[in-house]
């Protein structure tokens, strides 16, 4: 059911116009809300701009909705912004053994954020080589030096022994490498996949890096 609203023009006067719908989301924090309209402009006859106030004592902040009438008398809702980045967390063992990987994806979130979609595959598969890299170099030290100067195949073939790190990481290159280059090889697969690749291989290192943990802690019983 569209709601009539009162909005200030570009010309200075007021008038009453429809949208479909109040915005419902708070960009700035997350959360499902029904926001408080502070100020509404009509830009055009074809767009319409609303200032929220996020209502969760939490936030409280303003954000902006946009609007726009295409064949219709209605304005529609377009999306709100700014959207601030909810940086990842990830557990203790994955950021002190790759903290530039930690890095890398809180700049992954922010480029989500700012719907940079070209640049999000790229991200993902440069993080994932910094955290096998680091992953491999921290169980094998003294061949640190091979690792980091290895490409990224060649650090899993060569340095990666866990089965299933190995496979979740060769296959979340594959689709990595399709967000670098011109044609995809992978057609049916997208970033989405990636992300699940990469949170397969976070999950797994960690299980490998806690396993050690508790093996060299209790020393076989001793």
């Amino acid at each position: 059911m569209a709601l009539q609203i009162k909005v200030a023009t570009a010309g200075g006067s007021e008038t009453f116009v429809l949208i479909n719908t109040d915005a419902s989301h708070c960009p700035l924090c997350g959360r499902d809300v029904h926001p408080l309209r502070v100020y509404a402009l009509q830009i055009s006859s074809n767009h319409l701009q609303i200032a929220y106030r996020c209502p969760s004592s939490q936030c409280m902040g303003l954000f902006v909705s946009y609007y726009a009438s295409v064949r219709s008398t209605t304005y529609e809702f377009q999306g709100s912004a700014p959207k601030r980045a909810t940086r990842p967390d990830f557990p203790g063992a994955i950021s002190e053994t790759s903290p530039t990987f930690v890095e890398i994806m809180g700049q992954v979130a922010e480029a989500e954020a700012r719907s940079l979609d070209q640049l999000v595959g790229i991200g993902l598969r440069k993080a994932l080589e910094f955290l096998v890299k680091d992953y491999a170099s921290l169980l094998q030290p003294e061949k640190t030096t091979g690792i980091r100067s290895s490409t990224l195949a060649q650090c899993i073939e060569n340095y990666v022994t866990d089965t299933n790190i190995k496979q979740c990481a060769k296959l979340a290159t594959w689709l990595g490498n399709d967000e670098t280059h011109y044609e995809r090889k992978w057609t049916t697969k997208d970033v989405t996949d990636l992300r699940i690749l990469v949170r397969l291989c976070v999950n797994w290192i960690e299980t490998s890096l806690l396993t050690k943990k508790y093996q060299e802690d209790m020393d076989g019983g001793k």
